[in-house]
């Protein structure tokens, strides 16, 4: 371990769940008293019920303890259980006293107020099974000695790790923290970047870290704040922005590049699309009249345009992508001018003998491809021809994550939000459409679009 952090193993291996995390954050709150009123902020914001907690100030004004893995608690007042989770979780069994055996995650002890808080650390899950549900009504009952006359507060309080985090990245970022604490609230954010990425609160590009995990978070928050309704998730990887309308089906930001290991930082960002990537799309895209050739071609000044000739089964991820010999102009004028070439369910061996002939001849594919197109199909399968294209545009990710610490006082935005709606709207423009048109969510199809309907 090369990396000088308060909370990281010294040799890098991989954590478990529960235990190092929650070790860690209580030894946070220890030391940071920031951290710590903030916690208790979030905790009294949180409460559902009486008694409640006295104010972050008063109860930090005394003696605090905090203990880890404990068995038993040994002092006398109110007692509140906490429950920190991954995503919103509520119950509606009351947490009362249990004869149970109890492990605490956490115990926090406020010894001059009388008052004591219970920590359960579930991070994992996003779904909340029977079985955890029940694991949690149980664990968040504490076991208290015999005679206790503590009172218990009936209602789990629930923290999620999301508005922890986000909290605390603003509070290393405000400027009121310098020296040791300012230190220790960056080596917590780098520590749950790189062991825990899936509780990365993505606040901004900045609070990244510039792990590929935390980016692509961001990303996916940006496209959910650009077209609200119509973000989806590819998998368990890039987010993107889905539209059953128009030329570009799919819209992605995506970090670069994506190191598994988790140790090559992010260097840019990339937006990206690819216009008339199915057969109907490209049919009509080559035949709208509205789309420009100039104009289209024109966004390579300052977009990465090229061609991007598919070929695929149905609605399937290309079989077989080619080496596009031509340049833009002359494939651009090539399809708008041969509509009959990009039917759908042809013949392999057409494809591969009639057709290859005729692009070879053309210039826009190379004969050297023509078998491994071939080999890529069955005899029986049919194929789709699509000539399509690649937009991308990228942020060097200094300059993404300056315009990204740049809020709009009015709403969730920032700079770097409006650049890359900015983007997007330079590129519908192109196509002979307004971005804006496809994110109205509550529109009926017709109005919705301002263009034929497209399966995407």
């Amino acid at each position: 371990m090369s990396i000088l952090n308060y909370f990281f193993q010294f040799r890098d291996a991989k954590e478990e769940w529960e235990d190092p995390l929650t070790r860690a954050f209580l030894a946070l709150l220890r030391l940071s008293p920031t951290a710590h009123l903030a916690f208790l902020d979030l905790v009294r914001e949180k409460q559902k019920s009486e008694p409640a907690l006295p104010a972050a100030s008063k109860l930090l004004g005394g003696q605090a303890l905090i203990e880890s893995q404990q068995t038993t608690i040994d002092c006398e007042g109110n007692l509140i259980s906490v429950v920190m989770t991954r995503e919103p979780w509520s119950t509606h069994k009351l947490v009362t006293h249990t004869e149970e055996a109890r492990r605490y995650d956490g115990v926090l002890y406020y010894r001059d107020d009388d008052w004591v808080i219970i920590l359960e650390n579930k991070p994992r899950e996003i779904v909340f099974s029977s079985e955890l549900r029940a694991i949690l009504e149980k664990e968040m009952c504490p076991n208290l000695p015999a005679g206790s006359q503590m009172t218990i507060n009936p209602h789990a309080v629930n923290v999620v790790w999301r508005d922890i985090l986000l909290r605390l990245d603003a509070l290393g970022q405000s400027g009121m923290i310098h020296g040791p604490e300012k230190t220790l609230l960056e080596d917590f954010r780098s520590y749950v970047h790189r062991h825990f990425p899936i509780l990365n609160p993505y606040s901004s590009l900045a609070a990244c870290d510039r792990s590929a995990e935390a980016v692509r978070q961001r990303c996916g928050e940006i496209l959910d704040l650009i077209a609200p309704g119509h973000m989806r998730r590819e998998g368990l990887q890039e987010y993107m922005i889905e539209f059953t309308h128009g030329y570009a089906g799919r819209i992605y930001l995506q970090p670069e590049p994506v190191d598994p290991t988790r140790v090559q930082p992010v260097t840019q960002i990339r937006l990206l699309l690819y216009p008339a990537l199915k057969t109907v799309q490209a049919q009509k895209f080559y035949s709208d009249k509205r789309i420009d050739q100039r104009r289209f071609l024109g966004l390579s000044s300052q977009w990465n345009l090229q061609p991007e000739l598919a070929f695929r089964v149905r609605g399937t991820r290309p079989n077989f992508t080619a080496t596009v010999a031509a340049d833009g102009e002359k494939y651009f004028v090539y399809w708008r001018s041969h509509h009959e070439d990009m039917k759908g369910n042809r013949e392999r061996d057409l494809v591969a003998g009639q057709l290859w002939d005729r692009w070879v001849a053309s210039g826009l594919v190379l004969e050297a491809e023509r078998e491994a197109f071939r080999a890529a199909f069955t005899a029986k399968q049919q194929v789709n021809v699509c000539p399509g294209w690649r937009l991308s545009h990228t942020w060097n990710i200094a300059t993404a994550e300056g315009l990204d610490s740049k809020r709009r006082p009015q709403d969730e935005s920032t700079d770097f939000v409006e650049a890359v709606r900015g983007k997007l709207a330079e590129a519908y423009r192109a196509m002979g459409a307004e971005f804006g048109d496809f994110i109205d969510a509550t529109t009926s199809e017709t109005n919705e679009c301002k263009q034929p309907s497209i399966t995407a």
